[in-house]
């Protein structure tokens, strides 16, 4: 960075210094909020309000990205296999709450889905991003085959039934003519 201090005024000086003491003291306090977190192999080991890293993205553009408070939560009269999450943040909008799938618990990274546009990516081990995003891209394309399929599949039934047991359709228009 060429930032030539002479050239700036004393009230801009004060005003960056101030902006650059809030910031080193923002990264204190995040390395001190992860430091319980960073030695966690899976999300199953995550304790109530521990911190995840996450990166919030809309399309193929970060929305925002830092360190997110997460809580997961399972409901024993849930049917579905999944688990309940919420995240908050102090001051940034990037708190949401989902669910995930129970075997997602044995990974230390998730990406969920609240649009078509809009997803979230956690990770406990944020060295490995790169892979770890790519892998659930992957899941995540699967996922959306088997379900589109079955979908498929179930309308296609539906159909085939209407079709063969049409009588109530044929009678109406029988009756109209």
């Amino acid at each position: 960075m060429n930032l030539n201090l002479k050239d700036i005024t004393d009230e801009d000086l004060l005003k960056l210094k101030d902006d650059i003491d809030a910031q080193l003291l923002y990264n204190k306090n995040v390395k001190s909020k992860i430091e319980t977190t960073k030695w966690k192999n899976t999300l199953s080991d995550l304790q109530k309000d521990d911190y995840i890293f996450c990166i919030n993205f809309r399309g193929s553009k970060i929305y925002n990205m830092d360190y997110v408070k997460i809580n997961f939560t399972k409901h024993e009269k849930d049917a579905f296999n999944v688990i309940r999450f919420s995240t908050s943040h102090e001051t940034l909008p990037m708190g949401c709450s989902s669910c995930v799938s129970l075997d997602v618990m044995n990974n230390h990274f998730f990406l969920s889905e609240f649009s078509s546009s809009t997803m979230y990516f956690f990770t406990i081990k944020p060295e490995f991003w790169k892979d770890d995003l790519f892998s659930e891209l992957n899941r995540l394309a699967d996922v959306r085959k088997t379900n589109y399929n079955k979908e498929l599949r179930e309308f296609n039934t539906l159909i085939n039934d209407l079709i063969e047991n049409g009588e109530d359709v044929d009678n109406y228009i029988t009756k109209i003519q």
